[in-house]
């Protein structure tokens, strides 16, 4: 790809997230939270949480690619990849966010295929991975059973069709019959292990804890007496609503669905109106966090240099 096609993809990509960043803020239902106090300190203990997760993710992706190609190493040009990549999340269709890695991590000198498996299957066991763990939670809590049905249906089709399509027989497969259906031959490992699954999985277990961490502590700060106790509930229905909103293809950043998601989870554990105002503090301390973590990685990237992505 020619230097003058690079930039202009960069741009439209800039161009895009921007726009839809401002749609995104705009249509914010700011006026729930019109009055309502924020702590500052429990805020930036929330991002904090937030971009904690975001760079252990970043880690997670990184160290994918590294069991596929072992010239691979960490670099703060792979971090800026993550972070630029991460938001275009916020560009209907969430193309962006896979297609955004492999674009701007492949003048690395890392093949465009390894890129797309690896960008697949980090997104695909992050979803899975808090979609199990929330799903056992709620069931041994007993608020399972309180839930519609056809969200209760949804979120086991969810679970069901992400785990059995990582399954590396199953994920493998797919990827061979998709390069052959593009009629392109692959001169470097695209395959996937068990063992590479078993530790993004536990990895992004371990990550579970921040993203309660940031979902609690985003709600501490408007709720000071929010009960300890809900800390597992709440994580688990804030991550379910998430993950949902991610699958909404349509949603930039899953707008709107993860709010009715939050509010039908949160109203069983306090009134609708806090839990409506709870599903605004979230989306804005995401936002947040998703900007935070954006600007840590360029700015180091700025700060330490640029290091080398490929030996």
């Amino acid at each position: 790809m020619s230097r003058r096609v690079r930039l202009i993809i960069n741009l439209l990509f800039i161009a895009a997230v921007v726009a839809f960043c401002a749609i995104y803020v705009s249509r914010l239902d700011w006026g729930k939270v019109a009055g309502v106090k924020i702590s500052p300190a429990f805020m930036l203990l929330s991002v904090t949480a937030g971009v904690a997760y975001l760079f252990l993710s970043t880690f997670i992706w990184i160290r994918m690619l590294f069991r596929l190609n072992p010239a691979v190493r960490p670099s703060w040009d792979l971090l800026a990849v993550y972070a630029k990549s991460w938001m275009g999340r916020y560009i209907p269709g969430k193309v962006a966010w896979i297609a955004g890695k492999i674009h701007f991590a492949s003048r690395f000198g890392i093949p465009a295929s390894q890129l797309g498996v690896t960008s697949f299957l980090e997104a695909g066991i992050q979803m899975a991975t808090q979609l199990i763990i929330s799903l056992a939670i709620v069931l041994a809590d007993g608020h399972f059973g309180m839930l519609p049905d056809g969200l209760r249906l949804l979120t086991l089709l969810a679970i069901l069709g992400l785990v059995v399509s990582l399954l590396p027989p199953v994920f493998n497969l797919a990827i061979s019959l998709l390069l052959k259906i593009m009629k392109r031959s692959v001169d470097h490992n695209v395959t996937v292990t068990w063992t590479a699954v078993g530790e993004m999985t536990v990895l992004y277990s371990v990550g579970y804890l921040l993203l309660g961490a940031t979902y609690f502590f985003s709600l501490g700060s408007f709720m000071p007496d929010l009960d300890p106790a809900l800390f597992a509930f709440t994580t688990a229905g804030i991550s379910i609503a998430g993950t949902l909103g991610i699958l909404a293809l349509f949603a930039p950043s899953g707008l709107g669905v993860r709010e009715g998601f939050i509010v039908l989870f949160l109203s069983l554990v306090m009134p609708v109106e806090l839990a409506v105002v709870s599903a605004v503090v979230l989306r804005a301390a995401a936002l947040l966090m998703d900007f935070a973590f954006l600007g840590a990685c360029l700015a180091g990237r700025w700060l330490f240099g640029r290091g080398v992505a490929v030996a």
